[in-house]
């Protein structure tokens, strides 16, 4: 068994959406299921004055929602969807079908999950795997709460699936069928086998269909033409999760995805610029130092997003 599989242990794959049937919610229905939900990662504005705030903010979902590619009129897929914060904005912009998968996240108790990780990083220290944990509960799946809370709020008709891309049988991978578009957003990195990981991302986008990848990324300065990756584990974690793995620089991203049968990868977020406002002031000035000077040493980690076509 892998390590992927210790971290996701498989469930069989089992709808549970395409419901999309709901009665409109007054401005006090929606601020007190907002409330009963424990943790949101994904923030949401409900209307009505009625915000969810998440981990990641209004404006930090906006700016993702404006990476994404044409959806109208496209099949989706949202891999690892969380509370499906990207996959109900797919389905507000007009996409034909909305399929939002987890098996991960949604068998976690997040507020306790939550919890654990803040006083394991008080101490500098890693916590143990989610599945090693009380708080792992896959046969209730506590940690699909904020799913289930903003699929009624926004009377939604996306199809939820529980399961996990990395590990399921062939036999549902093929049930699961191809999508236009395939969103692996924050999912790279945690990935043990990430080449077969990605070879499963191609897998379900149809041809000439368009998978998203964002991910982790790092910046190797004076390599950046060199496939490369940084790796984390117990004596180089990444923010304190054991579930974090690994890196690539934007070439090796690249390669990866060629390397799983993607025909072309397009940068959508690459390595950020690290000259500085001084040291652009004497490029300005004297354009010729950026010949005598020595290239700025950047910050190593960023969210790199690309778009592989298939």
């Amino acid at each position: 068994m892998s390590e992927r599989d210790l971290v996701t242990a498989y469930r069989p794959l089992t709808a549970i959406g395409a419901r999309g049937h709901h009665s409109a919610m007054t401005a006090n229905e929606k601020r007190l299921a907002v409330a009963a939900v424990p943790e949101w990662f994904h923030s949401f504005d409900f209307g009505d004055g009625v915000i969810a705030n998440g981990y990641v903010s209004l404006e930090a979902m906006r700016h993702r929602a404006g990476l994404l590619p044409d959806v109208r009129s496209k099949t989706v897929l949202d891999v690892n969807t969380w509370d499906g914060g990207v996959a109900f904005e797919c389905e507000r912009r007009g996409a034909s079908r909305v399929v939002a998968m987890d098996q991960f996240v949604w068998s976690m108790d997040l507020a306790e999950h939550s919890r654990i990780w803040r006083e394991h990083k008080a101490r500098n220290e890693t916590p143990p795997n989610p599945p090693e944990m009380p708080y792992w509960r896959p046969e209730s799946l506590p940690g699909r709460a904020g799913f289930d809370t903003a699929y009624r709020m926004l009377r939604s008709k996306v199809e939820a699936v529980v399961g996990d891309l990395a590990t399921m049988p062939g036999a549902d991978l093929a049930k699961l069928g191809t999508f236009d578009v395939v969103l692996y957003l924050g999912s790279l990195y945690h990935m043990s086998d990430p080449l077969g990981a990605l070879e499963r991302v191609r897998r379900v986008t149809a041809p000439n269909g368009i998978a998203a990848i964002e991910t982790q990324a790092v910046v190797v300065g004076g390599h950046e033409d060199k496939p490369l990756c940084e790796v984390y584990g117990p004596t180089n974690p990444l923010n304190h999760d054991p579930t974090n793995h690994w890196a690539p620089n934007l070439a090796g991203l690249r390669e990866l995805c060629l390397a799983a049968g993607f025909r072309d990868v397009e940068t959508v977020v690459g390595p950020p610029s690290f000259i500085g406002p001084r040291r652009a002031m004497l490029y300005r000035m004297a354009p010729s130092l950026k010949r005598l000077l020595p290239p700025p040493q950047p910050t190593s980690r960023y969210r790199a997003w690309v778009h592989a076509r298939r």
